[in-house]
């Protein structure tokens, strides 16, 4: 297959019943492209990246009711993640932040170099925060099989450690899931990430979620699963969506799909920086309702899974 060829489906997602032991024995399979659809594995990360967000006495009984045996987390200058394990498989699971606007305009976004090519400074610094001490778990941990997910900025530091520990460690990356995850590669990165993670890599995106868009200059790479209009639409391919489209997506079908440009990024800031914001967890800015806050909650993407 050309590196740029691009395979897409769609189609009606069918939700299955949850079930803790089948998703911990999904854990144990290979990333296949066919497995994220009629399982409960996608529930499952679902599950994780929504409980990250609770407190950690919580959080852990949660993570047990899930099928784990054992849960811990590492807490760092307001950057969060935590482990699981079952036996010889581990997930990591990144914390998105309290803000989705910190992820949108208040990191730096200037290109950082890093292996491979350049990267979202901010959103490498905030993987940075906790590697070392990570990095220290999952090598006393040496983990059979070893799965990294996150949401929102969550996402984007769980596909920097995926790649990073692909490149840079003895341990083989099982998988990367992502939900609502900003771009964070040039080119020359997104390009050694699928080189690194095989295909690996998964991200999934809820109709409108505009923080799958930003910021602009960055690309997206990966496989897709993308939920809009009770539909969904699956990217398999080693290839990744830029501004200026992709073989077999065009843009003018399915504009709440690509990168934002500059204008429209800057557009969009103004907006959300008003004076005049209000009850934006309820979605709304001056009253005025937003269905691409609510698309971007982690309960929101529960809900696409779910069928509800």
């Amino acid at each position: 297959m050309n590196p740029l060829e691009v395979v897409v489906e769609t189609g009606p997602w069918e939700p299955v019943e949850f079930s803790p032991t089948g998703f911990q024995a999904e854990l144990r399979s290979q990333f296949e492209r066919d497995s994220f659809r009629g399982t409960s594995i996608t529930e499952g990360f679902a599950r994780i990246c929504d409980h990250s967000y609770e407190m950690p006495k919580l959080m852990e009984a949660s993570f047990l009711g899930l099928g784990f045996d054992w849960v811990d987390f590492i807490d760092k200058d307001e950057m969060f993640c935590c482990l699981a394990t079952q036996g010889d498989c581990l997930v990591v699971a990144f914390r998105g932040t309290d803000s989705w606007k910190d992820v949108l305009f208040d990191v730096d976004i200037r290109r950082l170099k890093i292996d491979g090519g350049s990267a979202h400074k901010g959103f490498q610094q905030a993987y940075l925060t906790l590697k070392d001490e990570l990095r220290d778990k999952i090598d006393s941990l040496a983990p059979k099989q070893l799965w990294i997910t996150g949401h929102s900025l969550g996402g984007a530091m769980a596909l920097l450690c995926g790649y990073d520990l692909a490149i840079n460690s003895n341990h083989a990356v099982t998988g990367v899931v992502t939900f609502g995850q900003p771009m964070l590669c040039q080119i020359d990165l997104a390009d050694a990430v699928e080189t690194a993670l095989g295909g690996r890599y998964l991200r999934l995106v809820n109709n409108q979620d505009r923080v799958t868009r930003v910021p602009p200059g960055y690309v997206h790479c990966g496989q897709l699963i993308w939920w809009h209009g009770g539909q969904v639409l699956q990217k398999f391919n080693t290839g990744r969506i830029q501004v200026l489209g992709a073989e077999g997506i065009p843009t003018s079908a399915y504009p709440d799909l690509f990168p934002m440009d500059q204008k429209e990024f800057e557009d969009f800031k103004e907006m959300v920086s008003s004076p005049k914001e209000t009850t934006v967890m309820e979605g709304r800015f001056s009253g005025v309702y937003f269905p691409w806050i609510d698309d971007h909650k982690m309960v929101s993407y529960l809900q696409q899974i779910r069928g509800q």
